[in-house]
């Protein structure tokens, strides 16, 4: 009986040890994949499609739906995802420099859109709706798209300017930002007035990232190039 007891027990060792190794091997293979997938979106052209996805995705969701004030809210929560997956993907540690240059391209950004959107209503050309609260004529929600949306959008970038990269970049945020907005109005939460139409919309965005891609590569200090920072290019 103690041999079968002895025996039972040398196999059930040997049972745990051969399923520890399984699920380690499990986990190794989770984790490298992981990397992988994490690896690709640093990469920007993978990111773009992403983005391009996703905005797709959005506007079918705008189109079919009658979301009203969520609107809004579904923008901002979107930017902050964004956000959370950029700072995941490069995060080195610390505040570096290349956070603190997508920090500043935030503010800009959220400054540049205030400015812009309110100078519009003040001269009658625009006006948003429904919104949890307006400052100026910027709903709340856009103030969070437009800082935490502008850091993600200043870390997908490639660290070295690339003419056709900012090229499908611009041409991405207008057509999508214009057809946002006239989607937003089939929504009930944006309207625009004063001759100003979706033509001058889709113009004033191109014109948006135009600059913000001369701000990024031009005016902005580079910062040192870091291991990871460095397969973004």
């Amino acid at each position: 009986m103690k041999r079968i007891i002895h025996a039972l027990k040398k196999h059930v060792h040997a049972k745990a040890r051969i399923s520890h190794a399984h699920i380690s091997q499990a986990r190794e293979k989770v984790s490298r994949s992981h990397e992988t997938f994490a690896e690709s979106l640093r990469q920007p052209r993978s990111m773009y499609l992403v983005l391009m996805l996703f905005f797709t995705a959005l506007a079918i969701l705008f189109y079919q739906m009658d979301l009203a004030g969520q609107t809004w809210q579904i923008l901002a929560v979107s930017a902050l995802a964004f956000f959370a997956l950029e700072i995941h993907l490069n995060w080195l540690g610390s505040f570096n420099a290349r956070m603190k240059k997508a920090v500043l391209m935030g503010a800009f950004l959220l400054a540049f859109d205030f400015l812009f959107e309110t100078s519009g209503a003040l001269f009658g050309l625009w006006g948003p709706r429904n919104a949890l609260l307006i400052l100026g004529a910027v709903p709340i929600e856009v103030m969070v798209v437009t800082f935490f949306g502008g850091i993600a959008w200043a870390l997908y970038l490639p660290r070295k300017f690339d003419a056709r990269f900012s090229f499908l970049d611009v041409s991405l945020f207008a057509l999508f930002g214009a057809f946002g907005e006239w989607l937003m109005i089939k929504n009930n939460v944006f309207y625009y007035t004063g001759g100003w139409t979706t033509t001058h919309a889709l113009l004033s965005y191109a014109f948006t990232w135009i600059v913000l891609h001369y701000v990024n590569y031009k005016i902005s200090a580079e910062e040192k190039p870091s291991r990871r920072a460095s397969r973004r290019h």
